[in-house]
């Protein structure tokens, strides 16, 4: 299956995709505008379950799924079996649940056929979602068990448990619970709730698992400490040198907070669509967008009052406009 236009859901109600076992590409277009509330279904998200999946290329804009009484709750997938592979994905808007929700998935697991074990991986995705839950609540995952790979990919998103409902609530910024699982060149930036027991400003908790060159930002997050990971200040999640071992000539790129063109960003990923569901390979012109105050740049962070001011030896359109002037390469709608 694949997408062959950007789809806008607006004024419609949709229930969550069946057991996907199959291959979705969406060749760098969006569903936007998608409302999933899944009541009565096992799990909730773009697709419910998945086994032996494949999902990539896509994104869900200003996406609203779940509800607060379903567990098992992501953008894309609310439970997978294992066997699962998503790369170059993302998802924006809000994902809400009870348990084990995620922006990005909300379960993942692994089978066992015989003696061969199949595991899920994450690639090169990310979720800029604010996500709410009760339990096992991640800006990215809300469990991930035994084996299953995150690799270059991020989350950006506000996590925020519901106390209330849970003895023993735990949520991280990128992943709540992690059980086995290997994380790689991956980090997170969003505001993690300060009512979670288990709150981690990367990883909420964690039985065992692998973490490399892992990152979270313990200003915004709120978090000095995580069950996985190390902390940077917004200072040095804006800077490329803190990123020990990560591609930055063919995975990652980031604009400095130095630079004349922006106030800087975390590192966004060279390959993922731009939240305006538009591939953006080259620098575009600022006169091209029509509201320059309403695009972020890269990794969630906006960009500087008016674009740009007028810096010597960079085209930009002074204080008031921004004719002209170059952005960095994946600009962000903010949605």
């Amino acid at each position: 299956y694949y997408l062959a236009n950007n789809i806008d859901c607006s004024g419609f109600s949709f229930i969550p995709i069946g057991s996907f076992f199959g291959t979705l590409d969406g060749r760098g277009f969006t569903v936007s505008n998608i409302s999933i509330t899944g009541s009565g279904f096992p799990g909730v998200g773009l697709f419910y379950q998945t086994k032996n999946a494949t999902i990539k290329n896509i994104g869900l804009v200003n996406a609203n799924i779940g509800n607060t009484s379903q567990s098992y709750v992501g953008g894309l997938v609310g439970y997978d079996w294992g066997g699962t592979n998503i790369s170059n994905s993302f998802v924006s808007g809000t994902v809400t649940g009870y348990q084990y929700v995620g922006g990005l998935v909300g379960w993942m697991e692994y089978y066992m056929t015989g003696p061969t074990i199949y595991t899920s991986s994450i690639n090169s995705s990310f979720s800029t979602a604010d996500v709410s839950g009760a339990d096992a609540v991640g800006g990215l995952i809300g469990y991930v068990i035994g084996g299953s790979t995150i690799s270059n990919s991020y989350a950006t998103g506000s996590v925020v448990i519901n106390p209330s409902v849970s003895s023993y609530p735990v949520s991280g910024g990128l992943i709540g619970y992690m059980n086995g699982a290997i994380i790689t060149n991956s980090y997170s930036i969003g505001s993690v709730s300060s009512f979670s027991i288990g709150a981690g400003g990367l990883i909420g908790a964690s039985s065992f698992g692998t973490v490399n060159s892992s990152y979270w930002d313990t200003e915004n997050s709120g978090k000095t400490t995580s069950a996985g990971g190390t902390g940077l200040t917004m200072a040095q999640i804006k800077t490329q040198s803190s990123f020990t071992g990560w591609d930055f000539s063919t995975i990652w790129n980031i604009v400095s907070g130095s630079s004349p063109l922006s106030n800087g960003s975390s590192p966004f990923l060279r390959t993922t669509p731009a939240l305006s569901g538009v591939w953006q390979n080259t620098l575009k012109a600022c006169s091209d967008i029509p509201s320059c105050r309403n695009y972020f740049a890269p990794g969630g962070f906006p960009l500087l009052p008016a674009c740009f001011p007028s810096v010597a030896g960079v085209p930009g359109g002074g204080v008031m406009g921004c004719e002209n002037a170059l952005v960095p390469r994946y600009i962000y709608k903010y949605q």
